[in-house]
């Protein structure tokens, strides 16, 4: 059963991540791994700054309060929407196409929270002796991270582009600000501002595995959006580059 409990973690963890890469050519091409690998580098440097930043502005005393989580929560949506266009416009990122470091930097990025938020799970599944559903549940929380990163990196990218009006680009900003804050209900779900041995000590109920279901239903509507927001944008950039030609 351990075997069969780290091959369903490990699968819901990274199969998402593995699909995209593959149904996208990104294997196919040359260097998309040393550019997935540096945001997922940079997702744990992010991590770290963010440690380092919540540690000198709040005090030690300061625990699970509403105002010492509000503050965790805007210091790591402003550092991820920062360190994500900070890689879209790295010059190893400029390198590629559009759509290659689209992908590379959201699914790298996925990945970098994947391993820290499932780290733990692997690692029991390993040394356990026993089938665990809430490492699996974790798992299958995790394999929505693709589709929301996916889509903030979207964002950023679309907000980078000189040919959209100054309020458009900041509408997009905005949205990823908003995007943003579901991927940190997705980590309160997935237990990583929990101790691991209290969260996978508790029974899952029939509401956990509907809030699976509404994650699940939010994270896909807004990777379709997003999608359509992405076509849009380059839908407008195409007629501004042809006009250009023909001067």
């Amino acid at each position: 059963m351990t075997v069969l409990h780290g091959a369903a973690c490990a699968g819901f963890c990274f199969g998402p991540i593995a699909a995209i890469y593959k149904a996208t050519n990104l294997s196919d091409q040359t260097g998309t791994k040393k550019l997935l690998a540096l945001a997922t580098a940079f997702y744990f440097v992010n991590l770290f700054g963010k440690s380092l930043i919540v540690a000198t502005l709040l005090p030690s005393t300061c625990e699970s309060s509403f105002l010492c989580s509000a503050i965790i929560d805007l210091v790591t949506v402003v550092m991820e929407l920062t360190s994500i266009k900070y890689i879209l416009n790295s010059k190893k990122a400029l390198a590629y196409s559009s759509e290659t470091r689209l992908l590379c930097i959201g699914l790298g990025w996925a990945l970098g929270q994947v391993l820290c938020s499932n780290g733990h799970l692997l690692l029991r599944a390993i040394g356990g002796n026993s089938f665990h559903w809430e490492g699996v549940y974790q798992a299958m929380q995790s394999s929505l991270s693709p589709i929301s990163y996916l889509s903030i990196t979207a964002l950023m990218f679309l907000s980078t582009r000189r040919h959209l009006p100054m309020t458009s680009r900041a509408g997009l900003v905005f949205l990823a600000s908003l995007l943003a804050p579901w991927t940190l209900v997705q980590r309160h779900g997935l237990g990583l501002y929990n101790p691991p041995q209290r969260f996978l000590a508790e029974d899952i109920t029939p509401a956990c595995w509907l809030s699976l279901v509404l994650h699940a239903a939010v994270s896909i509507s807004v990777g379709i959006t997003t999608y359509l927001t992405l076509r849009a944008g380059h839908g407008k950039s195409r007629p501004t580059s042809t006009a250009q030609k023909t001067d």
